[in-house]
């Protein structure tokens, strides 16, 4: 495959051969026919060796979440015995334009690793590949490109953002007075039922009454006050967001 180079080198060369014809200058023969040729020689240079690549992907971390720093990490091992040109590698990433990546010559099933930056500025999933390696002749005018490697999907998750709880002796409105209340050791003020007691239950909770009655140790269980249900509420609507929040 000819490169823009490749294509305006053809074209000099037919300028040349057709000028010199016309008006009989030799030079301008020789040059078109000289430049023909090495346009020739580069085509073949290029599809001489085929593009014989093995690869294997990862991203690295795993689970992604917005905001995250993230790398494509490529393992790449020339499966040919003869050595590879220099390559060019190009994978696309939907949305965010793409990815370039130059590799080094490889001799005969030489392993290489070659990674780019993931932008993981939104939720969502993300869609990048298939990769493709590209070589040229010494002088661009010609390549040759291969796909050599699969599209591969990732989720880029919310980001979470940590909840700190009040301590123990701080904070205020239910939860506050319920962890206050555990620190003075009262677990509630309402009770609930009763259960066999089991070893790190509180002595101060068991009901000395109902423990004589079965003849095993009984504890009584209370309910938190205020805290006998929790609701949590999120509004996945794309209208109430921003669509760089969303």
């Amino acid at each position: 495959m000819l490169t823009r180079q490749g294509w305006a080198a053809l074209g000099l060369a037919a300028v040349s051969a057709a000028i010199g014809r016309v008006f009989g200058v030799l030079e301008l023969i020789v040059l078109g026919s000289g430049v023909l040729a090495l346009v020739a020689a580069s085509l073949a240079w290029a599809n001489y060796h085929a593009i014989s690549l093995s690869v294997s992907r990862r991203v690295v971390p795993e689970f992604l979440q917005a905001g995250d720093s993230a790398r494509v990490e490529f393992t790449i091992t020339n499966e040919s015995r003869s050595g590879t040109a220099p390559l060019t590698l190009w994978e696309p990433v939907d949305g965010l334009g793409g990815a370039t990546l130059k590799l080094a010559p490889l001799h005969g099933h030489e392993t290489a690793t070659t990674t780019y930056r993931l932008p993981t500025l939104h939720r969502g999933t993300l869609t990048f590949g298939p990769l493709t390696a590209q070589r040229r002749d010494p002088f661009g005018i010609a390549g040759r490109r291969r796909i050599v490697g699969s599209t591969h999907e990732v989720v880029v998750f919310p980001a979470h953002h940590h909840v700190h709880l009040p301590t123990a002796m701080g904070g205020s409105g239910p939860l506050g007075n319920q962890l206050r209340s555990r620190s003075l050791g009262r677990s509630g003020n309402e009770f609930h039922s009763l259960r066999d007691y089991a070893d790190g239950d509180d002595l101060r909770q068991i009901h000395w009454r109902a423990s004589a009655r079965s003849e095993t140790l009984k504890v009584r269980e209370v309910e938190p006050e205020g805290l006998r249900h929790c609701t949590i509420e999120l509004d996945n609507s794309s209208s109430e967001y921003s669509p760089e929040g969303f």
